[in-house]
């Protein structure tokens, strides 16, 4: 059985002579690690995404809508497009018939792109929510409050923002 260096010594000069090789097997394995590393974070990534919208809805919570939850296949979501919309009927027929339901309420978002005055944010989320959202969420309010059953009953124009809006629009309030 020949020796370690003699094994090394023969390695050394197989690369030196079959350089091109040697180069191509390098950059494979390069590529393939790569790809390894990058799907792996990929995937994390979306697990943890779920497990944060989870966490945020609470543990006595579930949810009812016309989109998946988690979208992790296109031809789901595609699929999910020809369900109807759930109305305000829907909403109310919810609240009638499920026994056990301490909280019916509903949401709604969309993404837009506010400004104000001179200043505009791309891509933020708007979200639309009955009044007692706020005892359904598991967000916290810094400062504020969220608005109530006659400022909902009413059309009454108040909102809730978040941080980011805050920052950019309005950095010298508390």
């Amino acid at each position: 059985m020949p020796a370690f260096t003699e094994n090394l010594a023969i390695a050394a000069e197989s690369i030196r002579t079959h350089k091109l090789r040697a180069a191509l097997t390098v950059l494979g394995l390069t590529m393939g690690v790569a790809t390894l590393i990058t799907v792996m974070t990929i995937v994390q990534g979306a697990n943890l995404y779920i497990e944060q919208k989870v966490a945020n809805l609470g543990t006595n919570v579930f949810q009812i809508g016309r989109m998946p939850f988690a979208v992790m296949d296109f031809k789901a979501m595609s699929k999910a497009t020809r369900n109807k919309n759930i109305t305000a009927d829907d909403l109310q027929a919810a609240a009638a018939l499920c026994r056990h339901c301490q909280y019916v309420g509903a949401q709604v978002s969309t993404t837009i792109s506010p400004h104000y005055r001179d200043k505009e944010l791309q891509d933020s989320s708007l979200q639309g929510q009955t009044s007692n959202m706020s005892e359904i969420d598991t967000r916290t309010i810094v400062a504020g409050r969220y608005f109530n059953e006659p400022e909902e009953q009413h059309a009454t124009p108040v909102c809730v923002i978040g941080d980011k809006l805050v920052s950019e629009f309005f950095p010298s309030s508390p």
